[in-house]
């Protein structure tokens, strides 16, 4: 960590100055100052990941702590900040925790330890913080470290040179079409046509002459004859996707065609020979509609040599971080913004979220943020109210665990107090959310905040 930098400005002469330097050294690279009218000409012409304030002088108060803040954070917005005080000012240490600096009374004598943990703290939140960087390699968009995606990765590695019939399982917005395209695009079929039929959308009555054709005259509308997409196929891949809505006479007749790979169109009276691999995809529980009656089991047999399955993003959520900085990479390139990345509890939000529509839920989300996006981090507050709400049963307090401590001996009053200011703490100071995850209206927050102000 010592490629990680910090400012510490503190006199050199007061109690504790010694010990919390050589502290810091110990795992950081510390660059030392001894007056705090100095760290922003500083922070103007180098680089800190953070800035250490230790004032021990009793003149050093609410005000020129607030300014000094705010001259920091206007010369660098991203740098973090840590106050470590020898005079205690609560109206100083709730604006300042507002802001998402760290405060604390370094007491008498000073506890270097607690400021040292401070600083660890700090700087861990600091390297949560999600910046984005090139994507990873993503083949096809396939996106993900998981091990149930490696395994899907290494199957389509060992099959997509194969003729082999393959079958893509798993719920809607998981990425089967991706995999299909992998299939055929990654393969020896690659140079030749890859057609999509969507057995779900298309009506049972045009469904037989979208597979396999029709001759002119066929029936009634047919002025001209049209090639299937069995045809059209010819030396690529058929991608049948939801195979699961396909209706049980269709099935009969797509049994015959992989038995032989012969079509004949409608009306013509001749079989058209066909070379075509077959990808198949669904949603639903094939064998158990095979049990029911609703699929053909032999069809079933002969679809899936290879089943390829692919698991909702709630059983696979470390892919998520990766998932979202290949969104948020793709859709700033797409639309010309500017994004830098996403903030750590913007972030532990998406990851906690259950993401019922998985992927394509994700990928519209991100899109969505890219789009409105006022800055050049993805921040909470920007996220969709949903997925925050979902997040709010685990709010986690300020020292990172997932509930608020009350302690024995504390008032009511006292605890009410701390769990407002950290749940405002945790909304980056927006009094709305905060209110609305506590459960009180606005002008309540704010007469609360206004008496510990006065406080």
């Amino acid at each position: 960590m010592k490629d990680e930098k910090i400012l510490f400005c503190g006199n050199p002469n007061a109690q504790g100055t010694k010990d919390f330097v050589e502290g810091l050294q110990a795992k950081y690279s510390v660059t030392t100052v001894d007056k705090p009218e100095d760290v922003v000409g500083i922070l103007k012409h180098a680089h800190f990941d953070l800035v250490l304030l230790y004032l021990d002088d009793e003149k050093q108060g609410y005000e020129y702590q607030i300014n000094l803040l705010e001259d920091i954070l206007a010369a660098d917005e991203n740098i973090s900040v840590v106050f470590a005080v020898a005079h205690r000012d609560v109206q100083a240490m709730v604006r300042i925790a507002q802001t998402g600096a760290f405060y604390y009374w370094v007491g008498d004598p000073p506890d270097i330890e607690q400021g040292l943990k401070l600083v660890d703290e700090k700087m861990e939140i600091r390297r949560d913080t999600f910046r984005m960087e090139p994507s990873e390699n993503a083949p096809f968009g396939i996106v993900g470290k998981s091990a149930a995606i490696r395994r899907v990765l290494a199957l389509i590695n060992k099959v997509k040179d194969t003729d082999t019939n393959v079958i893509i399982t798993g719920e809607s917005g998981t990425g089967k079409e991706l995999v299909a395209h992998a299939l055929h695009f990654g393969g020896k079929r690659r140079n030749g046509p890859f057609e999509v039929v969507n057995c779900g959308a298309i009506p049972a009555n045009l469904m037989e002459s979208e597979l396999f054709g029709h001759a002119k005259g066929a029936f009634t509308g047919a002025y001209q004859a049209r090639k299937g997409k069995f045809e059209l196929a010819h030396g690529g891949t058929l991608f049948l996707d939801e195979i699961g809505e396909l209706e049980l006479s269709l099935q009969a007749k797509l049994l015959r065609v992989l038995e032989d790979f012969k079509v004949e169109p409608i009306g013509s009276g001749t079989s058209i020979k066909v070379d075509v691999r077959i990808i198949a995809a669904t949603n639903r529980d094939l064998e158990k509609m095979a049990e029911e009656g609703l699929f053909r089991e032999d069809l079933l047999f002969r679809l899936n040599v290879i089943n390829i399955h692919l698991p909702p993003l709630r059983e696979r959520k470390e892919d998520i971080p990766l998932l979202v900085k290949y969104f948020l990479n793709r859709y700033a390139e797409k639309f010309s913004i500017a994004i830098e990345g996403i903030d750590s509890k913007a972030l532990e939000v998406l990851e906690n979220y259950d993401w019922p529509g998985n992927i394509r839920e994700l990928q519209n989300v991100i899109q969505r943020l890219v789009i409105l996006s006022e800055g050049r981090q993805i921040k909470l507050t920007d996220l969709p109210k949903n997925l925050v709400k979902a997040k709010c049963k685990n709010i986690k307090g300020g020292n990172g665990s997932s509930l608020v401590p009350v302690y024995v001996g504390e008032t009511l009053e006292e605890a009410e107090k701390r769990i407002i200011l950290s749940t405002l703490r945790y909304y980056n100071d927006n009094k709305t959310r905060a209110a609305e995850v506590l459960g009180i209206t606005d002008r309540t927050l704010r007469n609360k905040l206004k008496v510990y102000f006065e406080q």
